[in-house]
């Protein structure tokens, strides 16, 4: 138990003290007397001989010899096996799997999306229906689809596939165009409603598509497989989602302004809508609010322009040599693609700059462009022909004459991709652009745009129309927290716009072409 305490065994001499503390803190105060007087000595003169002295003193004796090594001492008993150790503390729960979204793929789809139909008094075929489609704000549009067509829909095989694959490895009942079983159309204020039976139901959009569980736009033809329609003659209706980073009251508001200045606008109103697909996903009775925008077809042209035999409608600048413009609606069977590049190459001949506008006067209606330039101004209205040579519109009139008209205007009032769109466009060789470069029609241009700002001014454009439809959607209950702080944009946009433009117009007057910006910071 002891060791010599020597410089090479310093560190068995703290191992014998730390025992020996041990022993007598710890041992040696439950031991018996007769045990403790049996143990051992210790000295640290290794092999010393202790003589132990009776009577008197006497002289030391002696050094005796080293003494002999001990024996090893035998093997204690084995101990005895220790404690199990205490169980593990349990591991911490996996993330939740994602919920399928029932469009398929390798996971099983639904037999059927069931339908919570809103109750209906008295249904009546849609052409029986009492509804003033584009006059009120309000009706109900509840659509019913296959877990099929919307797998056709949200996988876009009707838009990108030429019409969907030739050949299929499994059957499948549906087929392009994407369809909807029925729809349930509700007037507002209820009472009577219609049921379509299968109509086209197709999820269009670009920077705005969105998938059935997003809140796509939905372009509902209630013709393609019935031959019906609406009381209004209208039988295709876009609804769009205003999910471009605008809400739904940019682009009612945009088309109302342009509709108010007299120039032929689509007209608008905000619905409901709801689907057995969110009744499956989410809960039954939820929905959204779209803005029901009428398109450019037949019944907007015989109401609005029915001196207009083709419209083209699409992206690009014909007049640059390259387009993508498809036949939107016509008076005879076929658009007149031949008339529309004569016209693109009469343009093209034409001369630059002075006498510009007078050699081109017989093919382009140049007041009605004058102020489709204006009105895309004052409502910031960027993604268009003018700024984008996109969301291009041209209708040909039956005197030869063509025009472009406003389309897709979600992204205006100060939208955040377009927060500043000035008056001139940024693409070389449309229309608006060559007719700066002619003095006589830019100035012509630009005393058409002062002239409309007057009267854009007496409109009172803020409480007549930005709070008008603001308050609209409150009042049908279809207002989401998202649209209060655009509401508010929009006001502060047009309350603001016309003292810019009338600026940035007399600056174009005193500087070269191209260098109006647009906006309040712009200068």
């Amino acid at each position: 138990m002891c060791e010599r305490i020597t410089t090479d065994g310093m560190a068995s001499a703290y191992r014998s003290a730390a025992m020996t503390h041990f022993i007598s803190r710890s041992l040696l105060s439950t031991l018996p007397f007769a045990l403790l007087a049996a143990l051992p000595g210790c000295t640290t003169n290794e092999g010393d001989t202790i003589y132990q002295q009776y009577g008197g003193a006497s002289n030391d004796g002696a050094p005796g010899r080293d003494g002999k090594d001990g024996r090893d001492g035998k093997d204690g008993p084995s101990g005895k096996d220790g404690k199990d150790g205490k169980d593990g503390k349990d591991g911490k729960d996996g993330k939740d799997g994602k919920d399928g979204d029932g469009t398929g793929g390798t996971g099983a789809l639904p037999e059927r999306y069931p339908s919570h139909l809103p109750e209906c008094e008295a249904p009546v075929s849609i052409e029986e229906l009492d509804i003033n489609l584009f006059g009120e704000d309000g009706h109900s549009f509840y659509f019913e689809v296959t877990p099929a067509a919307r797998v056709l829909s949200d996988e876009e095989r009707c838009d990108h596939g030429g019409g969907g694959p030739v050949y299929e490895l499994s059957g499948s009942s549906e087929s392009c165009p994407p369809s909807a079983f029925n729809v349930r159309v509700i007037p507002a204020g209820g009472g009577a409603c219609a049921d379509t039976g299968k109509v086209e139901l197709d999820l269009p959009g670009q920077s705005s598509w969105r998938p059935w569980n997003e809140i796509p736009n939905f372009k509902l033809d209630v013709g393609e497989f019935i031959d019906q329609k609406f009381k209004s003659g209208d039988k295709t209706i876009r609804m769009n989602n205003g999910q471009a980073d605008s809400t739904i009251v940019r682009e009612a508001t945009a088309l109302a302004i342009w509709r108010a200045m007299g120039y032929p606008a689509p007209r608008t109103r905000f619905v409901k809508t709801q689907s057995n697909v969110w009744d499956y996903e989410f809960e039954p009775g939820v929905f959204a609010a779209h803005v029901m925008v009428q398109p450019y077809k037949k019944a907007f042209f015989s109401q609005e322009l029915p001196d207009v035999t083709s419209a083209w409608e699409g992206e690009g600048n014909p007049f640059a040599g390259w387009s993508n413009l498809e036949c939107e609606w016509s008076k005879g069977k076929d658009c007149e693609d031949s008339v529309l590049k004569a016209i693109v190459n009469k343009v093209n001949d034409a001369p630059r700059g002075a006498g510009f506008m007078a050699a081109t006067a017989d093919v382009i209606d140049w007041s009605m462009l004058h102020r489709n330039q204006c009105l895309s101004a004052l409502t910031g209205t960027g993604d268009d022909w003018i700024h984008n040579s996109n969301n291009v519109v041209i209708a040909l009139r039956n005197d030869g004459k063509i025009f472009y008209l406003p389309y897709s205007t979600d992204i205006s009032g100060g939208h955040p991709w377009y927060p500043n769109t000035p008056y001139d466009g940024y693409y070389d060789e449309n229309p608006a652009v060559l007719c700066a470069l002619d003095p006589e029609c830019r100035e012509l241009a630009l005393d058409t745009c002062e002239e409309m700002i007057d009267e854009f001014e007496e409109l009172n454009v803020v409480e007549a129309i930005i709070e008008e439809r603001c308050d609209t959607l409150e009042d049908t209950n279809l207002k989401r927290p998202a649209d209060e702080d655009v509401c508010d944009s929009l006001a502060d946009f047009y309350s603001t716009r016309p003292d810019e433009l009338r600026e940035e117009i007399e600056y174009l007057r005193e500087s070269e072409y191209g260098e109006g910006m647009g906006g309040s910071s712009s200068y």
